[in-house]
């Protein structure tokens, strides 16, 4: 698919896509019709980006998404490798659902005390 049609399907503006691209997250296949260049998308991609916004909205880095991306890429056979980065990245998941947890904690208390206080 076209750059269009990509960013229909993702959710994403033209400028992220092009911007995805210069950071190495995306890697269309580049054709040409007559003297115009464009891009072609295909559905591991549109995939790959819905990984990239649930990774983004856990608070992962582009730097550590780009690192996956690079793993993956690289060496699409060494699951080794890949399964050491994923454990990895497990363990900073955990950490982050465990200060998730303390903060909702934190919030429930201190409206509790709002609303104890409001009951006065």
């Amino acid at each position: 698919m076209r750059i269009g049609a990509f960013c229909a399907a993702t959710g994403l503006s033209r400028d992220t896509v092009r911007f995805y691209e210069r950071e190495g997250l995306l890697r269309p296949r580049v054709g040409a019709s007559g003297t115009n260049t464009y891009r072609e998308f295909d559905a591991a991609m549109v995939d790959r980006v819905r990984g990239i916004q649930r990774a983004k909205a856990m608070g992962f880095s582009l730097r550590e998404i780009r690192s996956l991306a690079t793993a993956f890429d690289r060496n699409p056979r060494d699951r080794a490798a890949q399964a050491r980065w994923l454990r990895e990245k497990l363990v900073d998941v955990d950490a982050r659902i465990r200060a998730a947890r303390e903060m909702k904690a934190h919030l429930l208390e201190k409206l509790a005390r709002l609303e104890s206080d409001a009951d006065a």
